[in-house]
């Protein structure tokens, strides 16, 4: 791709990324699961594409920027677990009483992150536009390719060695494989990006870490609901799938399936 249409689609991007995260964060009150997921995903995205972009005429508010993006994106991770975790209890049919639990620990985990997110909406102002603008192609241009060809690289290694991997390792493989993707839509026209088999495999395996994830923090949310026989029986449960999943992960097809070249 030239360099002057990846610029383009990189400000597109990022553009569509910090507006997201603006409006959600424009809101007051508790955040539904959707808004939690969508800022932290807006959020993560603009991180990505600030360093890569790398807009030197507006550096320390965009360093300032990416710090409180970090911070939002750590005060809403409990708020996300319990979301995740209620999802879960749901499907297991659980009883009006866990249910209404599971959403109280949910409310008062919001209440000390409503506190900081006061603090924190008024760190998170992005550079200024006419700065992404400035931004060079060519050093743009030469940055992803390092970038994409690095994290290709490494997770392709690391999918090699992921029978061995502990559930950080798998962790920040998830996180490695979810950067590469963002970078790979970057060249991927809109109206392609849901048919790419390269960004589908990357999706794919990310769920397939995700739910170990998933299995893991339900587990600990769980553990804040009490001890009744119900919350200790689906705890039991959530940690016997836990521990299947992070045993079949490594060799789930979707995730072997980065081992080699990926189809185009």
């Amino acid at each position: 791709m030239k360099p002057g249409r990846l610029r383009k689609r990189w400000q597109r991007a990022l553009t569509a990324s910090l507006k997201r995260s603006e409006t959600l964060l424009r809101r007051r009150g508790p955040l539904n699961a959707t808004a939690v997921h969508d800022l932290r995903v807006a959020l993560r995205r603009a991180r990505l594409l600030l360093q890569l972009g790398n807009p030197h005429r507006d550096h320390h508010r965009t360093r300032l920027f990416r710090a409180a993006a970090r911070q939002i994106m750590d005060v809403l991770a409990p708020i996300r677990d319990f979301d995740v975790t209620l999802q879960w209890v749901r499907a297991q049919q659980a009883s009006p009483a866990l249910l209404t639990r599971v959403l109280q620990e949910r409310a008062q985990s919001w209440q000390p992150a409503e506190r900081h997110l006061r603090t924190l909406r008024r760190e998170a102002r992005p550079p200024k536009s006419r700065a992404l603008a400035k931004v060079g192609a060519e050093k743009l241009a030469a940055r992803f390719t390092k970038w994409r060809h690095a994290l290709a690289a490494r997770c392709r290694a690391d999918v090699a060695q992921a029978a061995t991997f502990a559930t950080p390792e798998l962790h920040a493989l998830r996180r490695r494989i979810r950067r590469w993707r963002y970078l790979e839509e970057l060249v991927l026209p809109r109206r392609e990006m849901a048919h790419s088999p390269v960004v589908r495999a990357l999706i794919a395996a990310q769920e397939v870490l995700g739910a170990v994830q998933d299995g893991e923090v339900i587990g600990h949310s769980l553990a804040r609901c009490g001890r009744s026989r119900e919350v200790t029986r689906l705890r039991r449960q959530i940690q016997t799938e836990l521990n299947q999943q992070r045993k079949a992960a490594p060799k789930q097809r979707a995730l072997q399936a980065l081992a080699g070249p990926l189809e185009s």
